[in-house]
């Protein structure tokens, strides 16, 4: 859409919301409005809008733009098995097996530290 590759986010926002109230079956307007979310920052909405999408076409674009607005929450337990599902439906996807490994290996290490300060 014009209003995207213009940065206008909030007004593609208004655009795509308008038409999953004209059809709240079309999953890519659903897609879309989850994509403006996360580039406006409003992460918790762009996760609730990426859930409406899975709900109607669970496609590995919509599991991988997930874990990464879970991962920039911190929250890389869901980030990591939002990757994975991206991994099932495309194993060969090595933007997710980058991401996937990525999270592993920082969750691993913040493991590591939390169990030397416990001691």
């Amino acid at each position: 859409m014009v209003l995207e590759k213009l940065d206008r986010y909030s007004d593609a926002l208004m655009s795509y919301r308008q038409a999953t109230d004209l059809d709240p079956e079309l999953a890519n307007a659903w897609f879309k409005v989850g994509n403006m979310l996360f580039q406006l920052e409003q992460y918790e909405e762009a996760i609730a809008a990426y859930d409406e999408v899975i709900a109607r076409d669970a496609n590995e674009a919509t599991w991988y733009n997930r874990g990464l607005v879970l991962a920039t929450l911190e929250r890389y337990e869901e980030a990591i098995a939002s990757f994975e599902k991206v991994l099932e439906l495309n194993p060969n996807n090595t933007d997710a097996q980058e991401k996937l490994r990525n999270l592993e290996e920082y969750v691993q290490r913040q493991q590591g530290r939390t169990e030397v300060v416990s001691r």
